[in-house]
Order: structure tokens, then sequence, then C-alpha cells
């Protein structure tokens, strides 16, 4: 009728609205008003979309709406191997259309797909096929349970209508995902690029580039303040010759272990400790006074004592 015409085109407005800047937060609760729409309109007892699984051989009854009195089947339609509705497919995949008016009057061929609609007390099902990229993506889909029921061409056009929208809400998902996926993909490699800009390669501490921008920013903080900074160069005693004579193997390692000891060593939050070149490393240390700094000095110290690396050929000392 005009009146029923009229109102589903209001409905269809209302879905088209909803759905067309669609959020993740609220596509399942649209998704489920379109099918509920739908399903009322065809007079239909259930309705449904089904999306294939990444496989790509297994489908999800993904949302559902239900007419009072009738059994939902979601729950136990979960990653449903294709294999079993092989007419099914079939069809869709030929036509993205699959209409029945009679269960039982499936050819011969359809058997297996006969038991599994059977299962669900179906006796009429209409679905039209969902695509992307000219691909088969899913289908949304509307059974008659309680009694046969033939869709007419203008039922057709309006499930036609519905599974576009459901359609090109989902591309829109998608395409919003895989543009998040890509930003995120961007900032950890900006970050990651950042970090290889500002880390000393063997040591893994900072390096005097980093050093550099950081003592700057300090400085300048420090002259807004009013307040102080300090600073302490830290040098290992005789290293060219525990290089010689230990190989720079060793002596990599060595300069490895007494960077990190002195990184943890540091304890204030803004405390900053580089490695400035060769065997030399430089700890800034803000908003401190000298006899703070002198505790800290004399601790680095301690840490690399206590570490007990051997230096035999060191005219001062047994260990570095």
């Amino acid at each position: 009728t005009i009146t029923e015409q009229y109102n589903f085109d209001q409905i269809i407005s209302k879905i088209s609205t909803k759905l067309i800047d669609i959020q993740n937060d609220n596509i399942d609760q649209q998704i489920n008003f379109a099918l509920k729409a739908i399903g009322t309109v065809l007079k239909a007892d259930r309705s449904y979309l089904f999306e294939f699984n990444t496989d790509n051989e297994t489908i999800t009854n993904t949302h559902e709406w239900v007419n009072t009195g009738i059994i939902a089947c979601k729950d136990r339609l979960q990653n449903v191997p294709k294999v079993e509705l092989p007419y099914f497919f079939e069809i869709i995949n030929e036509s993205h259309l699959f209409q029945v008016y009679d269960i039982e009057q499936l050819p011969a061929t359809a058997d297996a797909d006969k038991v599994a609609f059977t299962e669900q007390n179906i006796h009429s099902v209409l679905c039209i096929g969902l695509r992307f990229d000219e691909s088969l993506v899913g289908f949304i889909g509307c059974d008659c349970v309680k009694t046969k029921r033939n869709c007419s061409k203008i039922d057709l056009i309006r499930i036609k209508l519905v599974g576009e929208i459901i359609n090109n809400a989902l591309k829109n998902i998608n395409y919003k995902k895989k543009l998040q996926l890509t930003q995120q993909q961007l900032i950890n490699a900006n970050i990651k690029l950042n970090k290889l800009a500002n880390t000393d390669a063997l040591t893994n501490i900072a390096n005097r580039r980093f050093f550099d921008e950081f003592y700057h920013a300090e400085w300048r903080r420090a002259c807004r303040e009013k307040g102080s900074l300090g600073l302490i160069m830290v040098d290992l005693d005789h290293f060219k010759s525990f290089n010689d004579h230990y190989g720079h193997l060793e002596g990599d390692e060595c300069l490895t272990a007494i960077a990190q000891q002195l990184k943890a060593a540091i304890q204030r939050p803004r405390d900053f400790v580089a490695r400035f070149g060769g065997e030399e490393f430089i700890v800034l240390l803000p908003s401190i006074q000298t006899a703070g700094v002198r505790v800290v000095a004399e601790r680095l110290q301690q840490v690399v004592a206590n570490l007990m690396i051997p230096h035999g050929f060191s005219s001062s000392n047994r260990y570095v």
C-alpha cells in the first residue's frame, strides 16, 4: 500500500542516515535496527547478517533479529563451515541471491542444505549477498518459520536496499580500521625512529645528540627559574689499555654494563645520563646543589666499582 511504502521510505531514510557515518561503538545497534526493520516489513520471523571469517571457509551469524515467539539461532551459527551449505553457496556466489518459497522443494543436490534449514525450522528463505571489492563477504537474509511466504519484487528491492546500506556501513568501518591501523603503524615507526636517533647503539642509553637537546632545554629552564644545574663527567680510567689487551668485544661489553649501572643509579625523574663519546659518559642533574652532585658522583663511582670488571693492565687499580 501507499502508506506501507511511505513508512518503509521513512525507515530506510532513518537507517541510511544513521549508517552513513557509523562509528565502531554503535554499529551493532544500528545493524540490529536495520534487520528488525526489514524483517518486520517483509513479515519474516527472523532476519540476520552473516559475515565470512578470515579463513573464507567459515561463516558467522554476527547479528540477528527474531519475531515474538521465535527461537534465536545466532549463538549456534558461529564459525559454520561453508561445506555444510554447498547448494546455498553455489547459488549465492553465482547470482548473489538465494530465494526459496518452500524448503521441501529444494533439489536433491541441496539435501545437506535442507537438513540445516530444517534444523532451524525454516520454511521460506530470502538472502542477498554482500560484496566487497567484487568478492562475496557475507549476506543478509530473512526466514519464515511459522508459514511459507513468497516474496514479491518490491520485497526483493527492499532487502537489496537494506543490504546495500549495511554493506556500505561495514565498508566504512573497514576503511576506518585500516586507516587507524596505518596511522598507528606510522606513529610506532616514528617513535622507533626517534628512539634510534636518540639512543647510543652500543650501550642503549641516550646519545650525545639527545644529551645536547636535553641540556639546552634544562639550561633554559634553569635560567628562567633562576635555578641550578649539576653536571658530572664520567671517564673510565686507562680504557685504551683495556681495549688493547682484552679486545674491543670485551671493551664493548664493559661499556654496556657500566652504562646500564650509571642509568640505574640516577634516581630522580629528570636526572639524565648519556654516552658522551668513547669511554666518556655525562650525567645531568637539574635543580640540585653542589653537595647533592657530590653524593651522586660518589654513588656512580661505587656502582662501577661494584661491577668488579678486572683490569690487569691499569696503573691505578685492579678493576675498571
